[in-house]
């Protein structure tokens, strides 16, 4: 065990604080090129931190338009509008591969933003107002459990099954096979 290489990390002769172990962990990007010390680190989590919090107010963005729209467009439409809208928003940061630099960030921000925007316009808080609605009064605890289950299910498949489908496939399978279609 003395000469295995990661026994080294459990010595006590050799011990680092756990920032430091994580930086020679992390290969060297745009993100972690310019990370000089902890003061460094700290202040792109704060940046990080920003940036995530933008995000996560079009969450609630969102559901203020759904509770507005719900029933002025109906709830179906509302909820397959929002899982269009999380299609394009996915499709838009996708488009990032093509591209470097400041471009790149910013298609993946927008993508990210439009997904989480019609996340909670659509498929979040559809699924559980119409389970609601549909479910008879004495059913209708078990009737929104059933459907909250299933959104479950169907999240710990994708997040099983995507890595899978990602070594299959691959990222570019898709612009591959429909320029072979020409």
């Amino acid at each position: 065990m003395a000469d295995h290489p990661v026994a080294r990390y459990f010595s006590t002769s050799e011990r680092q604080p756990a920032w430091h172990q994580c930086l020679i962990c992390l290969p060297e990007t745009d993100a972690t090129a310019h990370v000089r010390s902890l003061a460094d680190l700290v202040n792109n989590d704060v940046l990080a931190a920003k940036g995530a919090a933008l995000i996560d107010l079009l969450l609630i963005v969102g559901i203020i338009f759904a509770v507005l729209l719900a029933d002025e467009i109906g709830r179906i439409r509302l909820q397959v509008f929002g899982f269009i809208g999380c299609a394009a928003g996915l499709l838009l940061a996708s488009f990032s591969a093509d591209v470097t630099g400041a471009a790149q960030r910013v298609l993946i921000f927008l993508g990210f933003m439009l997904f989480n925007f019609m996340t909670n316009l659509g498929p979040s808080a559809q699924t559980y107002l119409l389970a609601g609605e549909v479910f008879p009064t004495q059913i209708r605890g078990m009737g929104a459990g059933f459907a909250a289950a299933f959104a479950k299910i169907g999240a710990v498949m994708t997040a099983f099954l995507f890595p899978i489908l990602l070594a299959d496939i691959g990222t570019r399978h898709c612009s591959t096979s429909w320029s072979r279609r020409r």
